[in-house]
This record gives structure tokens, C-alpha cells and sequence, in this order.
């Protein structure tokens, strides 16, 4: 699925949505996602960011706050870290999200980048909503000449749920250190 849209008729900027894995974007694309201002980066997309990059203390060193946006050069591209709150557990906000995108925008244009691939920014473990969020993209970017292509994840079917089940239950340990039992074993006949 692609769906291509010039944002405005007399904009150079592009957007579009591609079904896939984001880092299978060309290496000369730079890439964002969202972060919180500790670098924690332990859940999520984030995680993937960090072992492919590292960086942790060059990130740490800019001591950028919510609403900025901080910056990694790999190769031929930048690789933009938008912090959109403080620490790792709190939730970022619209207005974050955007000071962070026009920090971003800032800093493509002062360094001619001209592509621009990220997940659905601020959504899923962040909570915001991606119909909003898309809106603000594309209105942060809209007199820009920057191509924006945004990586939309699609969850595959468990291969074997009985099997995923399990290994969830093995992980899950009961809160008073008790081994966790199934319906079945009180009801079956030994």
C-alpha cells in the first residue's frame, strides 16, 4: 500500500504512507522517531533505534527537553530523536509533538535534507492519535521541500498461539512467587 500526496498544490513537500519495515529505507534517508528527554529508549520502535545507532550518551549530551528535537549523523543521513516528554513513563502531548517536529524541520532545512522516513510517530505506546498526528506533519511540513514517507508496521497473525500463550505465562510470574496454574489441572480427573 502507498498512498502519495503533494501537500499543497504549490509545495514541493511529498507524503506518503508505505506498509513495511522502516529501516529498509534507503541509507541516505534520514529518519525520526520519538523519544523522552532520559534517552531511556526501552520499549518499542525505540529499542530498535538504539541498537542500530547507539548513541546514548551523544543524545544524553545534547540535554534536549520536551519540544526539541535531538540528532545523530549516521552515514549519509541524520537520524532525529523528537523528545516529546520528560521521562520514559509519562505521555507526550500535541503541543510537544510539534515544537519537536518544527525543531526537526529547523534542522532539515539548515542541512538540505530533502527525505524523511518514520513510524506513526507519537502512536501506539505514546497514545496520541494518528489521524491528528498525520495532520500536523503534514502542516509542519507543507512549504518545505522535504519527501515524507511514513512506515505504517502491520502486525502478522501468530504463527502458534498455543505456543506464544505459554511462553507468555512462563514470563508472567505469580505476584506472590507461586507457580501459576491452569483452570484445567483443578478440574481434571487424576
Amino acid at each position: 500500500m502507498q498512498l502519495t500526496l503533494p501537500l499543497a498544490m504549490a509545495s514541493p513537500c511529498t507524503y506518503s504512507e508505505v506498509e513495511g519495515d522502516l529501516f529498509t529505507c534507503p541509507a541516505t534517508t534520514s529518519l525520526a522517531h520519538c523519544i523522552s528527554a532520559d534517552v531511556k529508549m526501552s520499549k518499542g520502535i525505540a529499542v530498535l533505534f538504539k541498537t542500530k545507532f547507539a548513541g546514548v550518551p551523544e543524545l544524553l549530551a545534547q540535554k534536549v527537553v520536551p519540544g526539541g528535537c535531538a540528532v545523530l549523523r549516521r552515514g549519509d543521513r541524520h537520524v532525529y530523536y523528537l523528545v516529546t516528554k520528560e521521562e520514559y513513563f509519562h505521555k507526550p502531548t500535541y503541543a510537544t509533538l510539534r515544537a519537536s517536529l518544527l525543531a526537526m524541520l529547523a534542522h532539515c532545512q539548515a542541512h538540505d535534507v530533502t527525505e524523511l522516513a518514520m513510524p506513526q510517530i507519537g502512536c501506539g505506546l505514546d497514545g496520541l492519535k494518528w489521524p491528528d498526528v498525520k495532520t500536523m506533519i503534514c502542516d509542519v511540513f507543507k512549504d518545505s521541500n522535504i519527501k515524507i514517507t511514513v512506515y505504517v508496521f502491520k502486525h502478522r497473525p501468530h504463527v502458534n498461539s498455543a505456543r506464544n500463550q505459554a511462553e507468555a505465562a512462563r514470563r508472567k510470574p505469580h505476584p506472590r512467587g507461586r507457580a501459576t496454574r491452569g483452570v484445567d489441572q483443578y478440574f481434571s480427573k487424576s
